[in-house]
């Protein structure tokens, strides 16, 4: 195997005619119909790997991209090949493209509009976007903010979210003077340019070693691929045309994100600080020793995980069935779905969806968290306790309003305890009264709290270096001065101030005393802390319908007869062809109708957040503002009540036929928010369920 050393291939790489080094499947021809190009360097670049091509009129960079041609363009650069039977009126089959449409809806990036595909059609950069984005994994923005671009109000809802991210990862620029240009067409060039500027390293050779710095994307697309004492400052995606991955002591600043299926991937002495996701089905992933992984996430079918003595996984989410075998520690494991088996060392939390099946052992045992029990205990056994041992040298700060309109706010308490075995101190802040929202000093209005850790004695230096933020972090990153308030105690402090009411907030810090220490890893609880955020009463949710008073308007909210085929509650058996026809397929609506009183004043919001079965939250920017003619099919509201759709998955497709997800319950939680700009605050909450487990999806007959 010959090593591949790692590069940056970007948009500031000047036109060459020689391809880089990494895992090119043959010799890059010279293209003299572009020389002088602005995009040269990415066709002669994409061209050489066998990707790019062009027809008896050359390639062609200025001309309009097709789907047809973006699809082919996609499926070459990843290796799709799972197919679907063609659900496109205008696609009779034997066109040339006619294979790449069919992978490519397989694979859930394109959806067509519910009746045709439009392969022949010019693509406009707002339908690029989404689905190039698709396609390398992006996570969409929860809440998107174009305001940096003049145009950037005209993006669609279904799209800003993907628009968004591409734009933060510098993937997409706009075409100047602060324009996106969404509704334009995007030529040839400017797809190719896209994903020479995405992709940093490329490899479809067998058998390659890649070493060293990759700043980007590492795209895999071939099997037994080894990465070796690499950084990798950005996603790993092993592509469906990957197969067995090896990782050796490398660490990965982003996501480990394998499509493929059937892959044997073995990780030993890897730092995974984004997420690990098993997206393609019967997978197995084994973390030798030194693993550290903040996130492992399972979505494809019958996958199997070893965690090894040694290593250690923050969070794991099985959204789909799965088997572990863990000797290593689990902080928390969410199970979403059922069949779910964990053998070994059991996690010290179990968080279990309503309505899904616990997890047990391979003797079917339940399997609970240790908290109670021994973390060295096989699953579903029971140990001789951990004793919570308390941490001194942490407490908890008053807040002060900044703006001086409040007086006194409520004291803090804080109470540190650190469990046997594990490698974090736990922090518990609680409050004896709510915390109103008022103003910090420089970051918003919210529900603050603050919470002190002083310095150890001895400690001479006027700094610290910490990492605060949402997600746990095992080196702190930053530096910062000590704080010396007599309010707060004799001493030095190192003090953060936390946003209780915030919808995601920051409640990991991670503090290093000086560079001979080791990083000392703080979670905080706030559930102690007392909010102004009530519960929600009277609102009600229909699958089917719209509320009761309300007129479908294209204006106002309308009503999507698409998907009102299940009705919460109801049951049924479905076709393939009936949810394949729901929406995007697969999807259901959900219609709210939510009280405008709020206790003795008025619900009042800038967005709405919502999460299903305890997954990742989506928000939306709507204001309860909005007027009731201008919700564009999406909200409208009367003088006593907000009305509103949304939509959600309910089959997904596994093997092309469509499959019930988490056994048809789902758990929804609404926030709703209110925003200063800088801090996103809840000032209501409600929980209901959506119930469609009556309902069966019956396979096609061949």
């Amino acid at each position: 195997m010959r090593k591949i050393p790692a590069a940056l291939l970007s948009l500031a790489l000047t036109a060459s005619l020689t391809v880089p080094t990494a895992a090119a499947a043959r010799q890059t021809s010279s293209l003299p119909e572009l020389d002088g190009h602005w995009s040269q360097a990415a066709f002669e670049r994409w061209h050489g790997y066998g990707i790019v091509e062009g027809d008896v009129r050359g390639m062609r960079p200025d001309d309009a991209m097709t789907v047809g041609e973006f699809a082919a363009l996609l499926c070459r650069t990843l290796g799709y090949t799972e197919t679907v039977d063609n659900p496109y009126a205008d696609l009779k089959g034997d066109e040339w493209y006619a294979p790449y449409i069919l992978r490519l809806t397989a694979a859930g990036i394109l959806q067509g509009d519910g009746k045709n595909c439009r392969a022949t059609e010019p693509m406009d950069r707002q339908r690029a976007t989404v689905l190039y984005a698709r396609a390398i994994r992006m996570t969409p923005s929860q809440d998107p903010d174009l305001s940096e671009f003049v145009d950037g109000d005209q993006a669609a809802d279904w799209a800003a979210g993907y628009i968004d991210a591409m734009a933060q990862a510098g993937i997409i620029q706009g075409v100047g003077g602060g324009q996106l240009a969404l509704n334009r067409e995007i030529t040839r060039g400017s797809i190719v340019t896209i994903l020479n500027n995405s992709v940093a390293q490329y490899v479809q050779e067998e058998g390659a070693v890649i070493t060293g710095e990759v700043n980007g994307i590492l795209l895999v697309a071939a099997p037994n691929v080894t990465v070796e004492n690499a950084q990798i400052h950005g996603n790993v995606l092993a592509a469906p045309a990957a197969g067995d991955l090896t990782v050796k002591d490398s660490t990965l600043d982003g996501d480990l994100l394998v499509d493929a299926n059937g892959a044997a991937l073995s990780l030993d002495g890897v730092k995974v600080e984004g997420e690990l996701n098993l997206a393609g089905g019967e997978n197995t992933l084994e973390l030798g020793a030194d693993c550290q992984v903040s996130l492992l996430s399972v979505d494809g079918a019958d996958c199997s995980v070893s965690v090894a003595d040694g290593a250690s996984v923050d969070i794991l989410t099985a959204r789909s069935a799965v088997k572990v075998d863990n000797q290593g520690v689990i902080s928390t494991a969410r199970v979403q779905a059922g069949q779910v088996v964990i053998d070994g060392n059991r996690p010290a939390s179990v968080e279990v969806a309503e309505g899904v099946t616990p997890p047990t052992n391979s003797e079917g045992d339940e399997v609970t968290g240790s908290e109670d029990g021994d973390q060295g205990g096989s699953g579903g056994g029971s140990g001789g306790g951990q004793e919570d041992k308390p941490v001194s040298g942490i407490l908890g700060v008053r807040p002060v309003d900044q703006e001086g309109s409040l007086e006194e706010l409520p004291a803090v308490t804080a109470q540190a305890t650190q469990k046997e075995g594990e490698d974090f101190v736990r922090v518990a802040l609680s409050t004896d009264d709510v915390v109103p929202i008022h103003q910090s000093e420089d970051a918003g209005k919210g529900a603050w709290v603050g919470v002190a850790f002083e310095a150890p004695e001895g400690y001479a230096e006027e700094t610290f270096r910490y990492t605060f933020s949402t997600q746990s972090s095992p080196t702190a990153d930053n530096s910062a001065e000590l704080t010396e308030n007599p309010d707060i105690g004799e001493g030095k402090y190192a003090v953060f101030f936390i946003n209780a009411s915030s919808i995601s907030p920051k409640t990991h810090i991670t503090l290093q005393w000086g560079e001979e220490s080791e990083p000392v890893r703080y979670e905080v609880d706030l559930s102690g802390v007392k909010i102004p955020a009530v519960e929600l009463e009277g609102m009600t949710v229909s699958t089917h319908e719209l509320p009761a008073g309300v007129e479908s308007s294209a204006e106002g909210l309308s009503f999507d007869a698409s998907t009102a085929l299940v009705q919460n509650g109801g049951s049924g058996e479905l076709s393939q062809e009936q949810v394949q026809g729901m929406g995007g397929g697969g999807e259901y609506t959900v219609y709210y109708a939510v009280p405008q009183a709020l206790g003795d004043g008025t619900l009042k919001f800038d967005k709405i957040a919502r999460s299903i079965n305890g997954g990742p939250l989506n928000t939306w920017s709507i204001s309860s503002e909005t007027d009731a003619q201008s919700g564009s099919g999406w909200w409208t509201k009367d003088s006593t009540h907000y009305f509103f759709k949304w939509g959600a998955v309910f089959a997904s497709q596994q093997d092309g036929q469509y499959v019930m997800t988490d056994d048809g319950l789902y758990q929804y939680t609404l926030h709703f928010l209110e925003s200063d700009g800088g801090q996103d605050n809840v000032v209501a909450t409600c929980t209901f369920t959506i119930d469609l487990s009556g309902y069966t999806i019956a396979p096609s007959a061949d």
